[in-house]
């Protein structure tokens, strides 16, 4: 940027500093000399030139670059061949033109090998395509920009494969519980059919219990188990009785 002495205009009565500013990067000896005539004008171009290189200049200059937080896709689970729509986030708007390295942990999902994050986005988008597969597979598809990384799993089934959801109990006694005391009790579930299964809630009812250990929605491809904790904390007296509701996209069990 180059400040440099302006000739006052006809018919104006102003000091021989006055400035005006184009961008060429440097300021003469004599120019120097003209705005040191006038040391309270200099410092206001000098707050003036400040705040233009501050926004002018690219936002790494500044460590406030926009990074690589994530990447997601609308459908996690593919029973045939298809596309999935997916999309890589950034941590702040991109000062520039941003890319992404994508790569496929299976020849079954095929990606780009690149994407772009493009002037002042947060996101953008990319098209996954599945091919249909003989036996049940877990993908995971990898973003990298800038050495980070986030991934993403896609679950594939082949084509008629069913999920099911099966139970290591369907009751659970707890005994005599003394008052204000917690006992615990497990149950283990598991993926029972010929396509990944996905656990979306589960919810209990009744005084005194509660449920713990699991973290919802979970995909659990054939033969694959997860743990759900049953508590039991009475506070009154009596027999109690409660009421567990597992919600799952499962087919049977």
């Amino acid at each position: 940027m180059q400040v440099s002495h302006l000739p006052p205009p006809s018919g104006r009565n102003i000091s021989a500093c006055d400035l005006h500013m184009d961008f060429h990067g440097s300021l003469s000896s004599t120019q120097r000399a003209d705005a040191c005539a006038s040391p309270s004008r200099f410092g206001l171009w000098t707050t003036i030139l400040t705040a233009l290189l501050f926004f002018c200049l690219p936002a790494a200059m500044f460590g406030s670059t926009a990074q690589l937080t994530g990447v997601s896709c609308s459908t996690a689970t593919f029973s045939a061949a298809g596309t999935d729509n997916c999309t890589v986030t950034m941590s702040r708007k991109t000062s520039g033109i941003r890319a992404v390295q994508l790569t496929s942990s299976s020849p079954a999902v095929q990606v780009p090998a690149t994407m772009y994050v493009w002037t002042q986005d947060t996101n953008d988008p990319f098209t996954a395509t599945v091919s249909a597969v003989s036996s049940p597979q877990t993908v995971t598809l990898t973003a990298t920009s800038n050495g980070i990384s986030a991934t993403f799993t896609l679950h594939l089934t082949p084509s008629g494969a069913t999920p099911g959801l099966g139970l290591s109990a369907t009751s659970v006694a707890f005994g005599t519980d003394a008052l204000n005391t917690t006992i615990a009790k497990t149950v283990t579930l598991t993926s029972s059919g010929t396509a990944a299964v996905t656990i979306s809630s589960a919810s209990v009812t009744g005084t005194g219990f509660s449920d713990s250990g699991m973290s919802f929605p979970v995909t659990l491809n054939p033969g694959q188990t997860a743990t759900l904790t049953i508590s039991f904390d009475p506070t009154t007296a009596g027999a109690k009785t409660g009421t567990v509701t597992i919600s799952s996209n499962a087919t049977s069990g």
